[in-house]
């Protein structure tokens, strides 16, 4: 079974950037748009929000905040993806967000969750339609956030010739059917049986952090940097 092979963000992140010094009052500002964001998330869960609401009132502020510029991104009529960071107009990183505590997220233990197989789906999405601008996935419960390198989704998934036929196959109007729902019923049922038979013990890493956690000036200058347009 494919499973996350964890890494902090310092240790995920390319070390020339690692080693980069950031402006003070750069990362003071961080750490308080980073707290402003927090309060957000707490208080729209609190609220009960939903995930796209969360994602407009708390998510896309945020990583706009940072210097980003962001959108919710709409692949040929299917859902859309809930949040993408965009370079020359294009997507180059896509955001699959769910609730916190949410039984569809991931894991440090286990990648099996619908999050994961949404993430996967998108990132197909993007290269069937000729996008090679994809830098990182990410996937977020807004606290718990997990951050892959998109060369690994390309040759685990994209280059994997039976995930492909998989995609293909329901990705075809006459297999997929009238509803999105088709094909994550579909996947769910199917691409764990992949994963298990192709990638077996194998792992992809992946940059974790939690804002549930107290983190150090010198664990948050990493996370400024993993989260950073460099």
């Amino acid at each position: 079974m494919l499973k996350p092979n964890i890494k902090t963000p310092r240790d995920f992140i390319n070390p020339l950037l690692s080693k980069k010094s950031i402006n003070t009052a750069d990362f003071e500002n961080f750490k308080k748009t980073l707290e402003v964001y927090k309060i957000e998330i707490e208080s729209q869960h609190a609220a009960k929000q939903s995930e796209p609401n969360i994602v407009t009132n708390a998510l896309k502020p945020f990583i706009e905040a940072i210097g980003h510029k962001t959108s919710v991104h709409s692949q040929k009529g299917q859902s859309g993806i809930d949040l993408t960071i965009l370079k020359n107009g294009h997507p180059c990183v896509i955001i699959e967000a769910k609730k916190y505590q949410s039984p569809e997220m991931i894991t440090k233990d286990r990648l099996d969750k619908r999050a994961f197989y949404e993430a996967v789906l998108y990132f197909m999405r993007e290269r069937q339609a000729g996008n090679l601008t994809i830098f990182s996935i990410v996937v977020a419960d807004f606290f718990n956030w997990f951050v892959f390198d998109a060369k690994d989704f390309e040759d685990l998934f994209w280059k994997n010739k039976t995930v492909k036929k998989l995609f293909d196959n329901y990705n075809s109007p006459s297999v997929l059917g009238d509803t999105t729902k088709d094909f994550y019923d579909g996947l769910e049922r199917e691409f764990p049986k992949f994963i298990e038979s192709l990638t077996e013990d194998k792992r992809i890493d992946c940059a974790y952090f939690s804002l549930k956690e107290p983190q150090s000036d010198k664990n948050l200058i990493a996370i400024c940097k993993l989260l950073s347009a460099d």
